[in-house]
């Protein structure tokens, strides 16, 4: 942690605080000064009602936050300090340090960067040009290549492995009973399932990187292979980033077989720009397309076009939360096949939530 004196900044911040806010806020400037981490954060949060949005107070506020592991919060305050004190070198470090914390190495190194263009002290300015130069190693660490895979097989039972109806003889208005052939009728079945994907990705710089992904799956039903079903997926892609922007192009070939004969397939393209938000946040927005061919049934060949929306954010540092919001629209290629035009919108949260994960130092 850089050891400047929290004097400092409060002497900056005097004229923006009242005597009567500086009076009750200088007992968590006292614990911040004493190393008080916890008792700070405790007494920090008992203020935080009267007096967030004060520079000085928010300061306080963040480190006591930084020190305790709440890096969210942290980022919160002390970017608001930023925002309105920016000639100040001691919130702007520590801001840095708490990207450090959510492993948004971009956004420390922006703030280093920004502290040397305020002429800091000699021995903050040797300090700043280390953590640059850990960051400017780690970046290069990471150009490399990159490959995982995984495999998982499972066994069970589908009551009704092939979408039938419940008896083999339904009764209709015009024709009076009418006998079903027994593979539209539900058939159940034991089955085995065996997936694996692998994934190859490239880093070629800090701000590109191209990715291979293939994934392979096969169902297969103990009592009738008519209903056994394989599928392949095949994705080629790149990703750039540029500043707080990101941008993503791909490629996917998807197909399925049923009985071991074709049954669809599709080849699609999908564009993606996200943002990453000052505070840690992710808006982000992709556009699909793709061509879908039936090959058991030529009228419900398709094109299809789905637009997606999503918000990502994470809470305690150890929580993540997923937004998404999407509409599409598909339309058959041939006249006949119209009837199976559909359009669809939906939205969808979700969140994951990480044990004993260990941050950044």
């Amino acid at each position: 942690m850089f050891k400047t004196s929290t004097k400092v900044f409060s002497i900056a911040c005097a004229l923006a605080s009242p005597s009567l806010a500086q009076a009750n806020i200088a007992p968590l400037a006292t614990l911040i000064e004493q190393e008080k981490y916890p008792e700070a954060w405790k007494t920090a949060q008992s203020l935080k009602d009267t007096y967030e949005g004060d520079p000085r107070f928010d300061f306080f506020y963040g480190v006591a936050a930084l020190e305790t592991g709440n890096y969210d919060q942290a980022v919160f305050a002390l970017d608001r300090v930023v925002v309105h004190h920016p000639g100040i070198i001691r919130p702007r470090l520590e801001l840095a340090r708490a990207y450090l914390k959510l492993n948004n190495d971009q956004a420390a190194l922006k703030e280093f960067r920004d502290v040397l263009q305020l002429n800091p002290p000699a021995r903050v300015r040797q300090k700043v040009n280390a953590y640059i130069q850990q960051l400017g190693k780690r970046s290069a660490q990471a150009r490399q290549s990159v490959l995982n895979g995984m495999a998982t097989i499972a066994v069970g039972y589908d009551s009704n492995m092939n979408a039938g109806v419940g008896e083999s003889i339904i009764n209709t208005p015009i024709f009076g009973n009418v006998t079903l052939k027994d593979s539209a009728v539900a058939q159940d079945s034991a089955f085995t399932e065996v997936q694996g994907q692998e994934a190859y990705r490239y880093i070629q710089s800090p701000d590109r990187t191209w990715f291979v992904k293939g994934k392979l799956g096969h169902k297969r039903y103990a009592q009738s292979k008519a209903f056994s079903t394989s599928e392949g997926e095949l994705e080629v892609g790149t990703t750039l980033t540029q500043g707080q922007l990101q941008y993503q192009v791909s490629a996917r070939h998807q197909a399925l077989y049923v009985d071991e004969k074709a049954y669809n397939s599709s080849n699609a393209l999908e564009g993606v720009v996200a943002r990453d938000l000052s505070n840690g946040h992710v808006v982000a927005a992709s556009l699909t397309l793709e061509d879908i061919k039936n090959k058991q049934q030529a009228l419900q060949d398709n094109q299809r076009i789905q637009a997606t929306g999503q918000y990502r954010f994470t809470t305690g540092n150890n929580t993540r939360h997923q937004v998404d919001i999407f509409a599409g629209h598909e339309h058959p290629e041939e006249e006949a096949g119209r009837r199976f035009s559909r359009d669809m919108v939906g939205g969808g949260y979700s969140a994951v939530h990480t044990w004993n994960s260990e941050s950044v130092k």
